[in-house]
């Protein structure tokens, strides 16, 4: 897919991926969302099937505070420091060429680094959701996910829940449902607080960012550029990536995630009217 610049929009590399993903806040409202577990992800028989890493700085151990279901495991650091750290890993066998989408829900109980984070090995890039991304002092847990391709090569991979870089002794924090779900199959899980739905990266704006997600994907239709609405710019949920989902985008621009007041644009027909047609004469130009 093509990227073009817009005068209002800074110019962001991304790739079409990688892309797919990111860190939500919850609570989260119940049995939403779709995935599939790597065996013993949601952590209901102990720490059956997982190998510890680094052990002389910390361990996970089992615990029944969970997300789902009634286990999840605790990161336990057994003193303080700063660089590689300590983790757990499994196996997971996947399919050449396909696309996944690996996630996990995480609580960062009483940490004071958000350094606890997925870490996916056997592919030629680096797959890390929650890397830095989770948000301190938030008592609910978090759910963080991210799309990638399995090389053609590639059957298995080790998928690690790593806690590293500065992590104080005492500072628990807790991961459930480890998931490595093929990505038509995936659905984030929905939080019961208010999100803007013109919010592409669920990063709390609708600015330039989430104009590029919706340009990248005009024309789709039906939207099926997963894990769906609205991260492939259906805004509106109709199937469509069309103009009427611009006019939701350009409603809300500079809407903050709480922010229940449309910022309208003065001539709104208008502005769709001249973004639909520069997407449409800049994917002629390429045929």
């Amino acid at each position: 897919m093509h990227r073009w610049i817009a005068t209002l929009v800074v110019v962001v590399a991304l790739n079409a991926t990688s892309a797919v993903g990111g860190t939500l806040l919850g609570p989260f409202v119940p049995l939403s969302g779709s995935w599939t577990t790597v065996p013993n992800g949601g952590f209901e028989n102990g720490m059956d099937g997982w190998e510890q890493l680094g052990p002389t700085l910390g361990t996970f151990a089992s615990s029944n505070f969970a997300e789902q279901g009634t286990g999840s495991a605790a990161s336990q650091p057994l003193t303080t420091f700063t660089g590689p750290g300590f983790g757990i890993a499994r196996i997971v066998p996947v399919v050449p060429g396909e696309t996944f989408v690996l996630s996990a829900f995480f609580n960062v109980g009483e940490m004071t680094s958000p350094r606890i984070h997925l870490d996916l090995s056997d592919v030629s890039f680096e797959v890390q959701p929650g890397d830095g991304d989770l948000l301190l002092g938030e008592s609910a847990w978090q759910f963080v996910w991210q799309a990638f391709e399995v090389p053609a090569d590639v059957h298995n991979v080790r998928v690690r829940v790593v806690r590293d870089f500065d992590v104080q002794l005492g500072d628990t924090a807790y991961v459930d449902e480890v998931a490595i779900t093929i990505a038509s199959e995936f659905q984030r899980p929905e939080p019961e607080v208010y999100h803007n739905p013109a919010d592409c990266n669920f990063d709390g704006k609708v600015d330039g960012t989430d104009y590029l997600c919706w340009v990248d994907n005009f024309g789709d239709d039906p939207a099926d550029i997963v894990p769906g609405r609205p991260e492939n710019g259906d805004f509106n949920n109709d199937g469509r990536v069309d103009g009427l989902d611009y006019l939701l985008w350009a409603d809300d621009y500079g809407s903050g995630p709480f922010d229940g007041v449309s910022v309208p644009e003065p001539a709104a027909w208008t502005l769709v009217g001249s973004a639909v047609l520069a997407v449409v004469l800049r994917r002629r130009r390429r045929l």
